[in-house]
């Protein structure tokens, strides 16, 4: 691979090309939406042989949309990952190449070889010193142009295949629109005969045979099933996205049925609160759909959407990144609160980037438990992260089962307030988190006394404290919660982990010491300089902070 090839290469036409598919299948997926709500209506008031031989032949016709829905899907995926991932890593090589090779007054040729000037003097001593250091910059520029071009030449051979194989499967449809037989595995698991694997690897290996009529089928008969860790995420997202707008077309529905409803209710007292419940149900989902439908680079995916007000984004591909960060809110968050955890993965984002540029990165805002609403009367018991341990460490144990490539991504646990409790719940007592790291935000103690009493896969119990960071602010009320509540506070000397200090200048008035409610909650402001050392860690840099 050739320097001139890849200046020359437009990968972000592959990502025009993926954005152009996506819209014309949302559009025929508003099409399919359409003839079914008229398929619906007209059931309504047709009855007979004739009107169930109607309603089979539409529902034909609707698996036969939906398969051509899922392998334009897949065709639009590798386009939209490679197409950026290659974007990047262009710009990447390009800015030392044009920029920062010369201003050290290296030569570059196509190939990236890099040759320092040679330099003269009189005092041949300083010379060779000099010359040796620019030797040095050379062989370094060298190395960091051919890792980034050997980059491109694997990105490009892995999207020529990934694009081949979705290329083949709408092919297939073509050839047979009905998708082709449904195997045996997923015919058993549809008729109960045999249980979907929870397992992420071994939901995994079985998601990879898989032919889109067979992926369908098995939404078609667990409209959740894109939650199911294992599963890529590009195909959670896919599938999760249909089921949102299912729910919030539901939700609408019951709305609208209990506003009509009135006379219905024993009294005005559970009317009122029946439409409060409906109206907050459809805005928590209406707010989910404003988060992955907004128009952002990098692209966003709905990794995680049910029923019980529980949801997760990932902002970039967690599949194909480098560094793969979840951060989990504490009390108070729910689907009304996710637009502050996107904020603050962006926030994450961004500040692993500045820390590693050459790097892919995936942040996640993991709404995935019933987390305390309620500071006073439930943040200081221990079941609500008792009963998201399981749930997030199955999460950190998909995201594993799924990660392509042979390198592993750098991972990390990110918390906050509550949720730091949420971590170290799922990482002791049984628990092991699959995590490299972990990042303990503003915490009032995590469940255990010290970090050796935490479980991180492949780490030995006594160096884990070299795997948790920890910071909180001196003037965050947080430090008051007493250690019975939680246990030791992370930051404490005792516990073992590793503090790094946040925007210690601000504090609230004198006559409260200091101490100001809005601090725990200023952390990923992007003035405090703990943002910064947060992306550090993100980007797998950890052992630069500190």
């Amino acid at each position: 691979m050739l320097i001139s090839q890849v200046r020359s290469a437009r990968p972000e036409s592959m990502v025009a090309f993926a954005d152009a598919l996506g819209r014309a299948n949302m559009t025929f997926v508003d099409a399919l939406t359409a003839v079914d709500r008229s398929v619906h209506e007209a059931e309504s008031h047709w009855k007979g042989d004739a009107a169930t031989a109607a309603a089979l032949r539409a529902l034909s016709e609707r698996m036969v949309g939906t398969h051509i829905e899922t392998a334009v899907a897949d065709l639009a995926g590798p386009f939209a990952d490679f197409g950026l991932r290659l974007e990047d890593t262009k710009a990447s090589l390009l800015d030392i190449v044009d920029r920062e090779a010369p201003a050290a007054g290296m030569a570059v040729t196509d190939d990236g070889t890099v040759t320092a000037p040679t330099l003269y003097g009189a005092d041949a001593v300083a010379v060779g010193i000099a010359q040796s250091a620019l030797d040095d910059a050379a062989q370094w520029f060298r190395s960091r142009i051919r890792e980034l071009l050997t980059q491109v030449d694997t990105l490009d051979g892995e999207a020529t295949s990934a694009i081949g194989d979705a290329v083949a499967g709408l092919a297939q449809l073509r050839r047979s629109p009905e998708g082709g037989p449904i195997g045996g595995a997923v015919t058993d698991i549809i008729s109960g005969a045999s249980p979907l694997p929870t397992d992420p690897s071994r939901l995994q290996d079985l998601w990879q045979q898989l032919s889109p009529a067979e992926k369908d089928a098995l939404y078609d008969h667990d409209r959740f099933i894109g939650n199911r860790d294992g599963i890529p995420h590009i195909d959670r997202d896919h599938f999760n996205r249909q089921n949102l707008g299912g729910m919030q077309a539901a939700a609408q529905r019951d709305l609208e049925r209990i506003l009509s409803a009135h006379d219905a209710y024993p009294d005005e007292d559970q009317w009122n609160q029946a439409v409060d419940d409906a109206r907050s149900k459809l805005s928590g989902l209406e707010t989910v759909a404003g988060q992955v439908d907004a128009d952002t680079e990098p692209p966003r995916y709905l990794a995680l959407i049910d029923d019980r007000g529980h949801a997760a984004v990932a902002i970039n591909n967690p599949d194909t990144a480098d560094s793969v960060a979840t951060f989990v809110p504490g009390t108070g968050a729910n689907l009304g609160d996710l637009p502050n955890g996107v904020e603050r993965s962006r926030a994450m984002y961004d500040a692993a980037l500045a820390a590693d540029y050459t790097k892919q990165h995936s942040v996640i805002s993991w709404y995935g438990y019933d987390a305390p609403q309620n500071a006073l009367t439930e943040s200081p018991f221990e079941g609500y992260a008792d009963a998201a341990a399981e749930p997030l460490d199955r999460f950190q144990d998909g995201l594993r089962a799924t990660h392509e490539g042979a390198t592993a991504s750098s991972n990390t646990v990110i918390g906050h307030s509550y949720g730091t409790t949420v971590i170290g719940h799922a990482a002791s007592d049984g628990h092991t988190l699959d995590a490299d790291q972990l990042l303990l935000v503003a915490s009032p103690g995590i469940g255990v006394f010290e970090a050796s009493e935490l479980s991180l896969t492949g780490v030995d119990p006594s160096a884990t404290g070299d795997h948790v960071f920890a910071t909180t602010n001196a003037h965050d009320p947080i430090r008051f919660t007493p250690d019975q509540v939680h246990f030791t506070q992370p930051i404490d000397n005792d516990f073992g982990a590793r503090v790094f200090t946040a925007d210690e200048d601000s504090k609230g008035p004198w006559w409260a010491l200091g101490i100001d409610l809005d601090l725990h909650s200023t952390y990923w402001d992007r003035d405090n300089p703990a943002l910064s050392k947060m992306g550090q860690i993100v980007a797998g840099k950890g052992d630069e902070v500190g």
